[in-house]
């Protein structure tokens, strides 16, 4: 089985509306396959970023999706 690795800047435009390349971020990460391998820092980076960016309203766009990340 394949994999895809996801690091940082698809995550954050992935779950920041606010994000310039948010459509982009969220058709990748929404996509049917491969399964998608997210580290526990990298999540955390993430939010993090998202949280002090000031574009992030805290709620997430297809949570669900996330569902898929390992």
């Amino acid at each position: 089985m394949r994999a895809a690795i996801v690091d940082t800047g698809p995550l954050v435009a992935f779950l920041d509306r606010g994000e310039q390349h948010h459509r982009r971020g969220a058709e990748q990460i929404e996509a049917p396959d491969p399964p998608l391998l997210v580290c526990g820092p990298v999540q955390s980076r993430s939010l993090v970023f998202c949280r002090t960016a000031g574009s992030w309203s805290g709620s997430f766009t297809g949570a669900g999706s996330l569902d898929k990340c390992v």
